[in-house]
């Protein structure tokens, strides 16, 4: 009868292994899981879209050169109007874009400035309604090559009407 014990014995150790053992491998594979969630999350995160530019603390300009000069009609005669233009924007790229379109982004503003009335542009609100619609034209040009606006300012540094 002794050896009915051992028997039975036996097969009661091999069979389930200990709660703790079960407990570990859950919670290792629960990390793991988390880790492989979280490294998708940050390769697709990282690789789509497009990235955010690196942006300068101070800001940077680039001035057209010559000045654009462009005539336009008034009702008593042919009028002239003579306008220095600089750019700003905090991204370097953006700078880069636009000194590389800088052909098409005059062709923009002589279009812009040769459709303008003498009389509006006598106003100061005239000149800023003038400068918003030149920074939207050039903020198109750049967006063109760049995929962003990139410039946030046109400044007139000179304007002068005849």
């Amino acid at each position: 009868m002794s050896t009915d014990k051992p028997a039975a014995e036996a097969p009661a150790e091999a069979a389930p292994p200990p709660k703790r053992k079960k407990r570990l491998l859950l919670i290792a594979v629960a990390v793991v899981v988390v880790l492989i969630g979280i490294g998708g999350f940050m390769f697709v995160h990282h690789h789509s879209g497009p990235s955010k530019p690196e942006l300068s603390k101070t800001a940077e300009y680039y001035t057209l050169d010559p000045n654009l000069v462009v005539n336009f009609t008034d009702a008593r005669a042919i009028r002239f109007l003579q306008v220095g233009v600089s750019l700003m924007s905090h991204d370097p790229k953006a700078i880069d874009a636009a000194k590389a379109a800088e052909p098409v982004i005059r062709n923009a503003l002589l279009l812009l400035f040769s459709n303008q009335d003498y009389a509006t542009l006598s106003s100061p609100k005239g000149k800023l309604e003038l400068q918003k619609e030149a920074l939207q034209k050039v903020q198109a040009v750049v967006e063109q090559s760049l995929g962003r606006p990139g410039i946030e300012a046109v400044y007139f540094t000179s304007f002068v009407m005849q």
